[in-house]
């Protein structure tokens, strides 16, 4: 068979999600492609998807349509390519929809941030996510997602597969005799806590290492002004992987995540990051949102606040290896790549409707 993944993520450094759909379809007799269509500047295009306020991308979506005929499965990833669905199934195809975000409540949360009116009309959030739901409901013969919160806004429609780690196979062990070290994930933002990241780090006097991009100004000159924060730019799952290794060699990994639940997409969205550091059984700090607690609940990890166990983070050698034992346990129960390889195949397997 062939299968075309129309997706808008990042192709170089290739997106996690697309890493790990690869290596599954490797492993199979089918052909596959990501097609991907840059976003258009100021033209046509660009107008036009202000005419669906940034929710669709209409230049992608028409051009998508060239590509249809060589394929037997449409692959569909995140919300602003969905109406590619309507003319994949109109031919008779396969057609599969992946959304990893509840994008119709992130995209309304983002032109409420540029445009204080757009609070007085929330029905649009409303009305998108009438469209999101019909479109793929009606068209699609699979709905992915990745969170439990996702899965019931499609009504029990969607299929679950968690996001796996590239860091599963890491080859270092996070030794507790090590000093210890704070460890950040993916683009550092207000959103994201970063401020409470550096005043916690502060108060501690440990290296924090930030694997990823800060793309706010203000807040870039004042975290490269920390003595104690190490920025190592956007990197490939294969120089991610070598990254903490050598940093596994030096220190006792501890990870960080205190996404602020500003939209109701960052309050139940699992977090990639967090499930990165439980594949590397390093333990995280993070806040009361509902996945991050969850997992904190489940022994791998404390809560920001609780100063006495962060020190037992930080000291207690026998603390320390139990808790990144259960991180790594949680891990492989719930997120590990033999499962996402197992329910991804069975997605692409079953009969269309």
């Amino acid at each position: 068979m062939k299968i075309g993944i129309f997706t808008p993520y990042s192709l170089n450094p290739i997106h996690p999600r697309l890493n790990s759909l690869k290596d599954v379809l490797n492993k199979t007799k089918d052909t596959f492609s990501f097609l991907q269509y840059p976003k258009a500047g100021n033209n046509l295009w660009h107008k036009l998807n202000w005419l669906f306020l940034g929710y669709f991308d209409i230049g992608a979506i028409i051009k998508a349509r060239k590509a249809l005929n060589k394929l037997d499965i449409v692959y569909i990833q995140d919300l602003s390519y969905l109406p590619i669905v309507i003319f994949a199934k109109r031919r008779g195809m396969k057609v599969i929809y992946e959304t990893l975000d509840n994008n119709v409540c992130l995209r309304f949360y983002l032109l409420e941030r540029h445009w204080y009116g757009f609070r007085y009309f929330a029905f649009i959030s409303y009305l998108f996510k009438i469209i999101e739901r019909c479109l793929a409901e009606k068209f699609a013969d699979e709905i992915i997602v990745n969170s439990r919160a996702l899965k019931e806004y499609f009504r029990g429609h969607a299929k679950l597969i968690y996001y796996t780690s590239p860091l599963e196979n890491i080859v270092r062990y996070n030794n507790p005799m090590n000093p210890p070290a704070f460890l950040y994930l993916g683009a550092f933002t207000i959103d994201k806590g970063a401020a409470e990241i550096l005043d916690l780090c502060g108060r501690y006097n440990n290296m924090l290492y930030i694997l990823g991009e800060i793309k706010d100004k203000i807040l870039f000159t004042e975290a490269m002004q920390c003595s104690f924060v190490v920025l190592i730019h956007k990197l490939s799952p294969i120089d991610l992987r070598e990254q903490i290794n050598q940093l596994l060699n030096k220190y006792y990994l501890i990870g960080l995540s205190l996404i602020h639940p500003t939209n109701y997409s960052y309050k139940t969205q699992e977090a990639n990051k967090e499930i990165d550091y439980l594949a590397c059984g390093i333990p995280l700090i993070g806040n009361y949102r509902q996945p991050t607690a969850e997992k904190i609940l489940n022994g791998c990890g404390v809560f920001f606040n609780r100063r006495e166990q962060i020190d037992r983070l930080l000291n207690e050698p026998e603390f320390k290896s139990t808790i990144s034992s259960q991180a790594k346990e949680y891990y492989f129960k719930h997120y590990s790549q033999a499962i996402f390889s197992r329910r991804l195949s069975s997605v692409l397997k079953s009969q269309t409707k």
